[in-house]
């Protein structure tokens, strides 16, 4: 099974170092996170059509990256991030 990110909608590494016993990830630089997104318009929700992409594309990210035994410990909404 692939890893193409472009396919399953996760962020592309560029590359990894340790730094002062830290390790760090380079990643792509994208637009908006969903927490931005909604906080926008005062926490006023989102469109249904709208959430239910959102949820979906989110949904088999995850099923992929389980498919290829990568575990996200940080989902939160600060890291759904937008490439439009």
């Amino acid at each position: 099974m692939g890893k193409d990110p472009d396919k399953y909608g996760i962020v592309k590494m560029f590359d990894s170092f340790y730094f002062r016993k830290h390790f760090v990830i380079v990643f792509e630089l994208l637009d908006c996170n969903l927490y931005r997104y909604i906080k926008e318009p005062a926490f006023r929700g989102m469109n249904k059509d709208l959430l239910r992409q959102i949820a979906t594309q989110m949904l088999q990210g995850l099923q992929h990256l389980s498919k290829i035994k990568i575990i996200h410990c940080d989902l939160k909404p600060e890291n759904v991030l937008f490439t439009d």
